[in-house]
């Protein structure tokens, strides 16, 4: 499999590096300019060292096979899990619970 770019990586510029998100795995890294502008090229990933390239899949900035499918996978997996309760809370216009962090009490 071809090592490929996570889609949900995310830079910022600083005087002592580059700061790395990945929005998917939630990881923050300090980056030397050199890899942050490998990982925001659009070109193909060039030879990274063995160790920098364990440690950004390790991170999720780089990644093998489908980054999609693995999400899905997840997603699939937790919510099949017998002891998890899952709640989606969507308010509408005609709730009257007046929580007082809701926009909607307002």
């Amino acid at each position: 499999m071809e090592l490929a770019r996570s889609k949900y990586n995310f830079f910022v510029e600083r005087p002592q590096g580059v700061i790395a998100y990945n929005a998917r795995t939630g990881v923050f890294a300090l980056l030397s300019r050199a890899v942050a502008d490998c990982l925001r090229s659009n070109d193909r990933l060039p030879g990274l060292k063995d160790k920098d390239e364990a440690e950004l899949v390790e991170q999720g900035f780089v990644h093998f096979g489908d980054e999609l499918a693995e999400i899905k996978a997840l997603f699939e997996q937790q919510r099949s899990m017998p002891n998890h309760v899952h709640v989606t809370i969507v308010p509408t216009l005609a709730c009257n619970y007046e929580c007082p962090y809701c926009f909607q009490n307002e």
